[in-house]
């Protein structure tokens, strides 16, 4: 479901950016470019990897849009690290 959503929030503000910018949003609808580049990043993910590895990444794509099996507990614990540590690695290097 997040990751639904963070498509939803990026599509949106790339979108609603350009929009406001006084961009014209037919002009980002291009469906051959779009065949072109998904293609062409198939076609390199296909050629970059062993047969094994483009099954196992296929069987394991459905899962991306299925909950991780992580508590509530443990994505706030791990925001929590990334929060207080941010800061320190920014003052300190």
């Amino acid at each position: 479901m997040l990751v639904i959503i963070g498509y939803v929030v990026v599509m949106g503000s790339v979108f609603g950016g350009f929009a406001m910018a006084g961009g014209h949003l037919a002009a980002l609808f291009q469906p051959l470019e779009l065949l072109m580049i998904g293609g062409a990043a198939l076609g390199a993910f296909i050629v970059g990897n062993t047969g094994k590895a483009v099954k196992a990444t296929l069987k394991a794509l459905p899962t991306v849009f299925k909950g991780g099996g992580q508590t509530k507990a443990c994505t706030w614990s791990s925001w929590r690290c990334s929060t207080t540590s941010s800061p320190r690695f920014a003052r300190k290097g």
